[in-house]
């Protein structure tokens, strides 16, 4: 019995037009709802379009982390009690 393995299917002609097609799609449908404008800094879903409100603040997780953990430091992490603002 004959098989082509996984990476052999990847390099056939109908793969290649297949992935053509796709990556074709995926333009189009980023040059419609360009979410990489320069005008718009807020954090927005790329989906769906929707604009993060003022409250979300992912951009700063690395800042936000810092400030758990120094206000973590010399607690018993059993009795910490975690919060949402």
């Amino acid at each position: 019995m004959y098989e082509t393995s996984e990476q052999h299917k990847e390099y056939g002609k109908s793969r290649q037009s297949r992935d053509g097609k796709d990556i074709q799609k995926m333009i189009n449908y980023l040059t419609d709802r360009n979410p990489f404008t320069t005008e718009e800094k807020s954090l927005r879903s790329i989906s769906i379009g929707v604009v993060a409100g003022y409250k979300v603040n992912a951009d700063k997780d690395r800042e936000v982390g810092e400030r758990i953990m120094e206000h973590m430091e010399g607690k018993n992490i059993q009795e910490y009690k975690f919060s949402r603002k």
